[in-house]
């Protein structure tokens, strides 16, 4: 007898539940087991140390033929996470699906790739290129990123003071992270 779409998720999220992935919170009273949030904490040792990023998980009907759709809604500032809408490039969310997959080995490998970014296969070139040719700059960026975004606990000083004289000229917040960040913390 096949497993139903809701039978394998409530399966999934059950498995999770018993068996935590490092990294990866999820709450015990999912209201919708198709669409529900999961929580992935900063790797340590990386610039998003210390944060907590929260994904948005949507199970198809056609799950487990078909991936979850996974992204982010916390912002973070990744080569393989696009800026706009949180949609997160991984081959196991597309072409190297399996029905074998569980929801919990999907989110492990996206907490798995904020240590391990593919600068080959970038959503964000720029951001790949600074992770590429200055690794300095993309840590303090990613760590910039968390502190404001993410409840990271340090902010980055020599960034921070670029931060307050764009909000100071009238920018908010983010448009003023973004627009330094595009501009490689040029002023």
């Amino acid at each position: 007898m096949a497993m139903t779409t809701g039978n394998r998720v409530l399966k999934d999220i059950k498995l999770l539940l018993e068996n935590p992935v490092v990294g990866v919170v999820i709450v015990d009273d999912i209201e919708n087991p198709m669409n529900f949030d999961a929580f992935i904490t900063g790797p340590e040792g990386t610039g998003y140390d210390g944060g907590i990023f929260k994904v948005d998980v949507d199970v198809p009907a056609q799950f487990p033929m078909k991936p979850p759709s996974i992204h982010f809604t916390t912002p973070i500032f990744h080569p393989n996470i696009a800026d706009f809408d949180g949609y997160i490039c991984l081959d196991l969310l597309d072409q190297e699906w399996y029905p074998s997959i569980t929801i919990g080995n999907c989110l492990e490998a996206i907490h798995g790739l904020l240590s391990d970014p593919n600068p080959h296969s970038p959503l964000n070139g720029a951001e790949a290129q600074i992770y590429l040719h200055d690794r300095e700059m993309y840590r303090k960026t990613c760590q910039t990123w968390t502190y404001h975004f993410a409840n990271g606990s340090s902010p980055v000083q020599e960034y921070e003071a670029k931060i307050w004289r764009m909000m100071a000229k009238g920018k908010t917040k983010k448009a003023a992270i973004s627009r330094l960040t595009d501009r490689r913390w040029e002023e």
